[in-house]
């Protein structure tokens, strides 16, 4: 099963996603590809597959990578035998919600909400796809600052449901 951690910018994902990583050792990450330069503290195949666009586009054009994404004027994009093999472990992810549909043709997918108490004001173009497809997700999930712990403790719990731990 792929749990999709979804949300806008800066609503924590990727460090729920590490803390879930910490916790649950039979999680794994599903690392996702992208032309967007590492960032300082992320490793090349552990955070993502950092590739060109040229390399990302004959990926997409051969069928390697699929839904991919422009978000922030870079490409984002899953491989397809990645996601093959979330049918048999649990794997957690920070993916869009606009593209729950098209993933779940390739593996049995759950989708999680990530939201802050202010709510979702003021987003960019790209955020507001997000904010228009959360009720793709079947679970919300607040995350509130300064309470992480909190919506890492919900969301293992929805993981738990869901994976019969």
């Amino acid at each position: 099963m792929l749990y999709a951690l979804c949300g806008i910018s800066r609503v924590g994902k990727t460090t729920i996603l590490n803390r879930l990583l910490q916790r649950e050792p039979r999680l794994e990450r599903l690392v996702t590809t992208t032309t967007r330069p590492p960032r300082p503290e992320e490793v090349n195949h552990v955070d993502y597959h950092f590739v060109t666009v040229q390399h990302f586009q004959t990926a997409v054009q051969a069928g390697q990578i699929v839904c991919p994404i422009r978000y922030r004027g870079e490409w984002y994009g899953t491989a397809r035998d990645d996601l093959a093999a979330c049918a048999t472990k649990e794997v957690v992810a920070v993916l869009r919600p606009d593209k729950i549909n098209e993933l779940q043709a390739f593996t049995p997918l759950l989708g999680i909400y990530l939201s802050r108490p202010e709510g979702d004001q003021s987003v960019s173009p790209d955020d507001q796809i997000i904010v228009a497809h959360q009720h793709l997700c079947r679970y919300h999930v607040l995350n509130v600052p300064g309470e992480l712990d909190q919506a890492v403790e919900q969301i293992l719990g929805i993981i738990h449901a869901h994976a019969g731990g």
